[in-house]
């Protein structure tokens, strides 16, 4: 999918979940990775609700799915998403470490403060490993320069923590609007079957009505 019609979709689901036009973009300018890292995480959630209604058909219970937490083992969304089947492993993956960031920059007021390079930095070297692997989940392995210079995976995590972040956030968006339209195509074949037998049985009495 090129770059327009990544746009296209992920703008497709900003309007599917009531927020304006672009909203994902402007988190990526948020003055501050505290700010960042919140509003991410609460976009995300809202794409997670989005996705577990449809694929249940029941938009109405959309409140309650909303109200539970992202990354709860037994009865967060991520564990419907799961058990539902809806995103790959690596992609759970991601939003469990996003929640893992998010409560630590809401969870500790010092934080407010504190870059996500800062935070990076802090992590001891299984932890750096852990985080460079999901939140690596939409990173290509190299990444070439204007003056060509290449830059590994890796090292670019590290020390662009907020875009590396930003770019795989994207990647989950795209693969939980596909899952939507799947899902919106399904209750649409539903629906449609339904009528199909609803006439033939209407068809079926008619017929015997004649018949006697």
């Amino acid at each position: 999918m090129d770059l327009k019609n990544k746009e296209k979709a992920i703008q497709k689901l900003e309007r599917k979940i009531g927020v304006s036009e672009k909203f994902f973009t402007t988190i990526f300018l948020s003055e501050n990775d505290w700010s960042f890292i919140v509003k991410l995480h609460s976009f995300l959630e809202a794409a997670c609700t989005e996705l577990i209604t449809s694929a249940l058909g029941k938009s109405e219970i959309g409140d309650i799915i909303s109200r539970l937490e992202m990354s709860n083992k037994s009865q967060g969304k991520i564990a419907f998403i799961k058990n539902l089947s809806l995103l790959e492993s690596r992609t759970r993956g991601y939003l469990r470490k996003l929640s893992e960031i998010r409560n630590f920059y809401v969870h500790n007021v010092k934080s407010i403060f504190l870059s996500l390079e800062q935070y990076v930095e802090s992590l001891n070297a299984q932890q750096i490993k852990e985080f460079i692997y999901q939140i690596g989940y939409g990173i290509k392995d190299k990444f070439k320069l204007k003056n060509g210079k290449i830059i590994e995976k890796n090292d670019f995590i590290k020390n662009n923590p907020r875009i590396a972040i930003f770019i795989s956030a994207s990647s989950v968006l795209l693969e939980i609007s596909d899952q939507i339209k799947l899902e919106e195509v399904d209750i649409k074949e539903k629906e449609f079957y339904k009528e199909v037998a609803e006439t033939f049985i209407t068809l079926a009495k008619q017929w015997g009505k004649n018949k006697l």
